[in-house]
């Protein structure tokens, strides 16, 4: 047995010295999948695992705890991060790490712009979604709806920073830019211009499978059933899980016209006007996504 911290101080180590993802580069291609906390990673990611398993033969039983290894984190956790990957000298497909950051040169000075994906959601959708994991299942916060939607650090203010900060990225047109609307609405098609702009054949049959394994109904079932890295399954009810219900406007059950006030008011002022062009992609059919023209929205 190794002894007692080894573990930590090599993965610290590595950490440092940028491995393992410096000697992955050197074979193939890293690609970025960047999304604020409850904008349909999970899933999205879900469906590229169960598509890569299936074209690949990889065998794997793809679940919520086994699907990091193939599509992980871009950090050193040990149960979700890159240090899992399975795959580094598979040259059949590219290696696709997430990451909730917010944009910055120095964070990914080293990634072209055009391997980068960029997904989004509704902003109350996102509001309200991210108050229920963390209260429910972070415990992160403690407090009401009203009050986790005004709290300065997070809540609605954190997603405007955080749009702030990709909407001049998005804006070169280098990104795929995507909505978790659009993946609601026809999940298939979306999947397969992700699987395009990722370089990998897309074969219809199998991209049909990997959807229905990817299914919310099939989510929430292995999370019932085996729960998630660090979370055993869960016992409290449908508000306590991560798949909780993975609607579109499902938001509207939960704010009262003094929220939607208070939400409208403080993106008008919070948002600059990249990130209010970038947002008119949600009123579009489909949420499809243009580049907007130059100046205000």
């Amino acid at each position: 047995l190794a002894p007692k911290g080894s573990v930590e101080v090599c993965r610290e180590i590595s950490k440092k010295k940028g491995y393992p993802i410096a000697s992955i580069k050197q074979h193939k291609e890293v690609n970025y999948l960047c999304s604020y906390h409850k904008c349909g990673r999970t899933w999205l990611r879900f469906i590229i695992a169960n598509y890569l398993n299936l074209k690949y033969s990889l065998g794997m039983a793809i679940d919520l705890h086994s699907f990091f290894s193939l599509v992980p984190n871009d950090d050193h956790d040990p149960l979700k991060g890159i240090d899992t990957y399975r795959y580094p000298a598979d040259l059949r497909f590219p290696l696709i790490l997430s990451s909730h950051s917010a944009y910055t040169a120095e964070k990914f000075a080293d990634v072209s712009l055009s391997r980068m994906i960029f997904l989004f959601r509704s902003i109350p959708d996102v509001v309200v979604s991210d108050y229920f994991q963390v209260t429910r299942i972070l415990k992160s916060f403690s407090g009401e709806l009203k009050d986790f939607i005004r709290d300065p650090q997070g809540g609605l203010a954190g997603y405007c920073r955080y749009l702030n900060s990709w909407a001049p990225v998005v804006q070169t047109g280098q990104p795929l830019v995507l909505t978790y609307e659009m993946l609601h609405q026809d999940t298939e098609k979306t999947a397969a211009s992700v699987l395009t702009f990722l370089k990998i054949p897309v074969d219809a049959g199998i991209l049909q499978e990997a959807v229905r394994l990817s299914s919310f109904e099939a989510m929430q079932a292995l999370e019932k059933q085996s729960g998630m890295p660090r979370r055993q399954p869960l016992q409290g009810g449908l508000e306590a899980q991560r798949m909780r219900k993975g609607a579109v406007g499902g938001s509207s059950d939960y704010l009262d016209r003094e929220d939607l006030d208070y939400i409208h008011r403080t993106c008008a002022s919070l948002l600059s006007d990249e990130a209010k062009a970038l947002l008119l992609c949600l009123r579009r059919p489909g949420g499809s996504f243009e580049k907007p023209p130059p100046g205000p929205p």
